[in-house]
């Protein structure tokens, strides 16, 4: 029987918004290991309604450095918010040698959010 090894990683993306911007601010070592790694969008009713979280999430990883599939290991308690980052953790492309990452995200709201009507004037 073949030994399997199993290397985790420990990645940290910070998403902020301001003022309907979503500014990333990742840690040193995403860009190491993962140098794709767009960061999640803070969707827009999220941003409306201000509501932040932190989640942690499981990415699982080919051999050829893209992701196989991405589990929720812990809910940011909002399933727009682990929708988000499911979707832009997908996207991610590792160099080849990592089999599974750990990624902590957070949103935390430090903006405000200005909704409009396109017929009205003011």
């Amino acid at each position: 029987m073949k030994a399997v090894r199993r290397v985790v990683l420990q990645l940290g993306v910070l998403v902020l918004v301001a003022f309907e911007n979503v500014v990333a601010a990742p840690s040193s070592q995403p860009a190491i290991y993962a140098p794709f790694a767009p960061p999640p969008d803070y969707p827009y009713m999220a941003r409306l309604h201000h509501i932040e979280g932190s989640g942690v999430f499981l990415v699982h990883i080919r051999p050829d450095g893209k992701v196989s599939s991405v589990d929720v290991a812990q809910s940011s308690g909002s399933k727009v918010l682990d929708s988000a980052a499911l979707m832009a953790l997908r996207k991610w492309r590792f160099r080849p040698g990592p089999t599974e990452a750990k990624i902590p995200i957070m949103w935390k709201w430090t903006g405000a959010v200005q909704v409009s009507h396109p017929s009205r004037s003011e």
